[in-house]
Parts: structure tokens; sequence; C-alpha cells
């Protein structure tokens, strides 16, 4: 039995867990000492985290024996061999694309303006639809998981809340856009935004900047952003269809219509998927009842251009989930009628005018998002007298107003307005031996204004700057300005890329976070909260090697946070901290039809009050990815991704206790092929090596599947 004050501490520790325990735990950190600007940090030693890890050490061997290889080939091409018999041959095969290349890429997130990804001083990673779909990935976090600077963490199966760490950012720290509109949750406790329900078969692109950009998004892009593109129609109308299952009973279901006709472009898509899933308690800990998952999904987009000066553009998207839930993960974690719902509703219409003149076009837009969260938990055999229900409604509504200007051919000026208003509430309810337990938050609500500036310059076509300032006025507590400035220098006619950054973000206070009633065991919100405050700097380099075959790219990066917001008695501002490390980037088109990719990230986090570490983000991470074209339409894809040690809390036990994450090493692999023009069918295995490391500690983890299916153009 447990005291009163256990089944609370309990009932806390469950909602940390659900909110994915960013931020809010942190840990000593084991290495020797550290260094962060200056001053050194004597700090204990635990080689399980600090050594470089057994799965680094073979990425790199592989890496060195296929640079080997690529290495003899850009030489022998170089010396004047004939590798190839015709000039054709040389040219890569079309499912295969070659590396990224700076005046290629077109990016809308990191401006808010079209802007070739070469003018940018951003750390940006775009992944595309073709990429999405040649790597077998189901849900944008899995999309998401291997690029550089990113780390994914879930607790459980499929539907299970999902975090994404940004350079060592708390999740909360990232800004989600999904067509534009903001869909972080104004009812998470820290308005973060969870993965886990959102599936990725309407996606056309995901672009992720990492660094702060409030300067034009204002509050939670203090880490980064992730922005979510669905597809757009254009051409002849067109009918697909998709349909797959495998291993855990999973299927799913996707129907799309788009196309463009009379002027108007429109794509909808509609969506199922559901799985029997397993033990979000972890099966490795004796927990056996299986936790399914169900998603229903539609999106939709038109266009339209009446004339060359006005033009709508209008989006909506709606999710709907469940999930089996857990209690908690570890031994006797298991709960057979606990279960998760969420549903998201969300819109976007916006309005465009281009002057007559061509030098002013301006934007007006109205976006909302509602979010609901159900948490029910009935009494069952194994848990008598024990039962629970959560009730959470968030809704975020924005006025948006921008203009673009061009005085100079070598100037873009953004200029805009911004109003956001968001309110929500909540109710609990729980019966236990301790008997009746309720909490409620009546419904709150707050509004911020905002103003900001941007300036992209140019000069002679070689170097560009972007620089920005954001004004906002919260309720709460009044202003806030930040600022950033992005330049880049290009040269070797194009080939090399000199970039950098330095910007500054804040997170303003959630509704929970300022309103929550105080609670018999002490006060809950504060209005005293100041907005949680970042600033980074970042520097990076560029190349292209062997005739444009070859791209590389090294980044160097450190992050400030301060005045975080923690609970202590009650939430307060109170730690600092910080994240520094390294990205290391490349794709090499090694013959036609053979592309390699890789990257590699270092990630030191720390907090600065009481030299302890950020809890689940790993040092080391990393991932080679080989995509081959052996024949016409045939297409062979396998991924290799490592995660390093790191620290995690262990809420099996009471008091609960600090333990280490072992790393883990996941191959994935992917085959497709095209019957005609219409039909393509495909298959995917998933954690081929079968490593079961948590990824949570004591929550389950996929060991190793197969599914396939096949997907239909009409």
């Amino acid at each position: 039995m447990h005291s009163p004050t256990q089944t609370r501490s309990a009932t806390e520790a469950r909602s940390a867990r659900r909110e994915n325990g960013l931020g809010v735990y942190s840990f000593k950190h084991p290495c020797e000492s550290v260094c962060i600007r200056g001053r050194s940090f004597r700090l204990r030693s635990n080689p399980s985290v600090c050594s470089v890890p057994p799965w680094l050490n073979f990425l790199l061997a592989l890496l060195l024996l296929v640079t080997g290889i690529g290495s003899s080939y850009g030489f022998a091409a170089a010396s004047g061999e004939d590798l190839d018999s015709t000039p054709e041959a040389a040219e890569p095969a079309p499912d295969v694309p070659p590396p990224p290349r700076f005046e290629d890429e077109i990016v809308v997130t990191a401006t808010r303006t079209d802007a070739a990804a070469r003018t940018l001083g951003n750390s940006i990673t775009v992944i595309g639809r073709e990429e999405i779909f040649a790597s077998g990935n189901r849900t944008v976090a899995e999309a998401i998981a291997a690029a550089p600077g990113v780390q994914v963490i879930s607790n459980g199966p499929p539907g299970s809340v999902t975090g994404v760490f940004l350079r060592g950012a708390n999740s909360e720290h990232t800004l989600v856009l999904v067509d534009g509109m903001v869909v972080n949750d104004p009812m998470s406790p820290s308005r973060s935004f969870d993965f886990g329900n959102l599936t990725a078969g309407d996606v056309e692109r995901i672009e992720i900047i990492r660094g702060p950009q409030s300067t034009i998004y204002g509050s939670d892009a203090i880490g980064g952003i992730v922005h979510v593109i669905t597809r757009r129609g254009e051409g002849r109308p067109r009918l697909e269809a998709e349909m797959d299952g495998g291993s855990w009973g999973s299927r799913a279901v996707r129907t799309a219509v788009l196309g463009e006709s009379r002027g108007w472009r429109y794509a909808c898509t509609a969506s199922y998927a559901a799985s029997d899933g397993y033990s979000a308690a972890g099966e490795r800990y004796g927990n056996t009842e299986p936790d399914g998952w169900r998603n229903y999904g539609f999106s939709g987009n038109l266009q339209h251009d009446f004339n060359e000066r006005w033009s709508l553009r209008a989006s909506a998207r709606f999710t709907d989930g469940r999930t089996g839930l857990d209690n908690f993960g570890g031994p006797r974690g298991d709960d057979p009628n606990y279960t998760g719902d969420f549903w998201q509703a969300s819109g976007r219409a916006e309005l465009g005018y281009t002057h007559p003149s061509g030098r002013w076009t301006q934007k007006l837009a109205v976006a909302r998002a509602d979010t609901g969260r159900l948490d029910r938990n009935e009494e069952d055999a194994a848990h008598p007298g024990e039962s629970s229900l959560g009730r959470y409604k968030g809704i975020s509504e924005r006025l948006e107003w921008q203009n673009l200007f061009f005085p100079h051919p070598d100037h873009v000026l953004t200029a805009g307005y911004e109003y956001e208003r968001e309110r929500g509430y909540s109710s609990y309810r729980s019966e236990s031996l301790w008997g009746p337990y309720e909490s409620d938050f009546p419904g709150r609500s707050a509004g911020m204004h905002s103003l900001y500036l941007q300036d992209q310059w140019q000069a002679g076509g070689r170097f560009f700057l972007t620089s920005g300032l954001r004004l906002d006025r919260h309720e709460a507590f009044g202003t806030d300005l930040n600022v950033r400035l992005a330049p880049v220098l290009t040269f070797s006619n194009g080939d090399t890329r000199l970039r950098g950054s330095f910007g500054t973000g804040f997170k303003a206070p959630s509704l929970y976070q300022l309103y929550a009633p105080a609670t018999l065991w002490g006060p809950v919100g504060n209005l005293a909260l100041q907005p949680e405050q970042s600033w980074t700097v970042d520097g990076g380099l560029d190349r292209y090697l062997l005739e444009k075959r070859l791209w590389l790219s090294v980044t160097v990066f450190y992050n400030r946070f301060t005045d975080l917001i923690t609970f202590g008695d009650g939430y307060e501002n109170l730690p600092e901290s910080a994240s520094s490390g390294l990205e290391l980037a490349g794709a090499w088109q090694l013959r036609p039809g053979l592309r390699l990719s890789a990257n590699y990230t270092f990630t030191h986090t720390e907090n600065l009050t009481n030299g302890e570490s950020l809890l689940r983000r790993a040092r080391h991470t990393g991932s080679v990815e080989v995509e081959a074209q052996p024949w016409r339409g045939l297409h062979l894809a396998g991924m290799l991704y490592g995660k390093g040690a790191r620290w995690d809390m262990d809420y099996s036990a009471w008091p609960a206790r600090r333990t280490v994450l072992g790393s883990y090493l996941r191959l994935d692999a992917r085959v497709s092929y095209p019957l005609g023009d219409t039909v393509e069918l495909y298959a995917a295995l998933g954690n081929l090596l079968d490593d079961l490391t948590d990824e949570i500690y004591g929550y389950g983890v996929p060991g190793r599947s197969a599914r396939g299916g096949v997907r239909l153009t009409f």
C-alpha cells in the first residue's frame, strides 16, 4: 500500500511520463570533465556513457570502407579511366536522386518566403515524399528520427506519446507546423506536441530548422521547427490508393484524390492505420498485454489564383487516434483497459494580394487548431478499486498579416503582425484505496500581439544576409524582444558555402503553468513566471566534390537556455542549461543507381546550475543509408541507425532513481518494384538485428518486423 503522498507522486510521475519527462529531471553528467565558455566543470566518470559505443565504431569502419572504394572510383574517373561506355551512363538513375544541391532546394519555413537554401544561414534538413516512401516510414516521427541533430523518443507502441529533441533542447522547445498552422497543444502542461498520431501518408515534404526561430515565429520555436507540408494538387486529376499489412496485426489504407481543374488545385487524402500492438510496459519485463492503436486521418488543400493580383489558399486536417496505455513502464506495469484518445482538427485560410507594381505582396490568414485528449482507466481485476478519467481540451486561434516588399533587386523585406489567443480547460477524476481525488482546470485563456521585421539581402550573388527582429507582448508577462543574424558566403563557383547564424528565442509560459489552481499539497500555477529564453550560435561549411557527386557538410553549435520553467514549490523559473555539439552529414552518388548518405551528431547537454546532464539525450547518434537501383524500376534501400548510451529515470522504484540506457543499433530495409505505370509493390523489414534496448526506461520497443503492400495510381 502507498501513502497519499506516494499516490500523488506516482500520479505526477505518470503525468511526467505522458509528457516524456523532457527537461523536468536532470542528473550528473558522467564524463570526467567538460569546458564550456572557458569554464571547466569537474564531474564523475562513467565509461558506459562517455566512451564511444560499439555501434559507432561499426559505422565508422563501414564509412571508411565505402570511402576507400569511392575514393578509388573518384581517382579512376579523374585519371580518365573508362568506367562507363557512354556519357549517358554517368547520369544517376532516375529513381535514386543525386546529392542535394544548394541552388536547387527551395525552402519556405526558414524565412516564411520561398527562398533558395544556398542563400540561408540556417541549419536545414528537408525530407521529401519519395524519401519518406523509400524508407518505409509510416509516421512523421519515424521519418525525421535519423536526421542530423534530431532525437526522437516514444514510450511504447504506435500512437504512444512521442517527443522530439532538436540539438538537445526540450521537446516543448520544438514548434510544430502543419501547412503553416501551429499545432502545439495549448493544454499540454508545457505546450508540447505529441507526434504519436501524426502520420506521413499525406506528407509532401518535411522541413526541419534547427536553432531558435522566434524572430518570425514567436513563442515555442526556442529549439527549432518541424514543418510538415502536405501534398498539393497539380496536373491532371488522379486517384491514388495504398494498402499494406504486417507484424503485430498492423494494417493501413490510404486514398488520395489530387489534381487541377479550371484553375483550382486540390488534394484530399483519407487514411486509416491500426495495429494490435505490444505491451507499452515492455514485454521483456514480464508484461504480456498488448496495447493496440488505431488512427483515422483526413487532410485537404485547395489553391486558386483568381488573377494576377488575388489568390486563395486553404488547408484542413483532422486526426482521431486511440492508443492502449499502461500504468507505468517496467515490471507489473500492464493495465488491460487503460486507453488514451487523441483528436485534433486544424484549418487555415489565406488570401493573397499582389500590388500592380509587383513590389508589394501581402497575405491575410486566419488559423485555428483544436486539440482534445481523453485518458480513461476503468477498474479491473488486477487493479480493484482503482479508476481514473481525464479530459483535456485546448484551442489555438491566430490572425496573421504578412507583407513582402521588394524595394531593390538585392533586398526582400518581410514585415508582419500576428495575434494569437489560446484557451483550454481540463478535468481529472480518480478513485483509489485512499479515496476519491478531483482536479479541475477551469477555462482560462491568454493572448499575445506580435510585430516582426526581416531583411534578406545579397551582394554580388555570393554573400547573403538574413536579419530580423520581433517584438511580442503577452497578457501575462509583458514584452519580449528577439533578434537574428544569418550570413552566408559562397565561393569556388558555388561549390563551397560558409554559413553561420546567431539568434535568440523565447517560450511563453503555458496556460497550465500560469493558471493551474493550487492543491492540498501546495501551489501549482504561477502568474509571476517569466518566459524561457535561449540564444544560439552555430557555423558550418558545405562542400561539393567529384563534379557534385559528393556533398559534405559540417556544423558546430552552442545553445544556452535560461529561466527554464520547472516544477518545485509550484512552477518556477530556476535552472540554466546548455547544449553544444557537432553535426556531420554527407551524400555520395557512387555510381549510376547507387547512392550512399550518412550523418553523425555529437550532443553534449548540461544543467549549468548544478552540473547535471539532461535526460534521454544521447551524446552520439548517427546513420548510414544506401539506396540502389540494380535495374530499372527495382529500388532497394537499407538504413543502419545507432544511438549511444544516455541517462534516464527508473520510475518503477520508490523513490525514482537514475539509470543508464544502453546504446543500440537498428537496421531497416525496404524494396519496391513497379508493375507498369499504375501498380507498385513494396515490402519493408524493421529492426532486423532485433535490438530491444529501451528508448525510455521500462517501456516497450518494437522487435523484428515485416510488412508489405501495394500502391496504385490512376
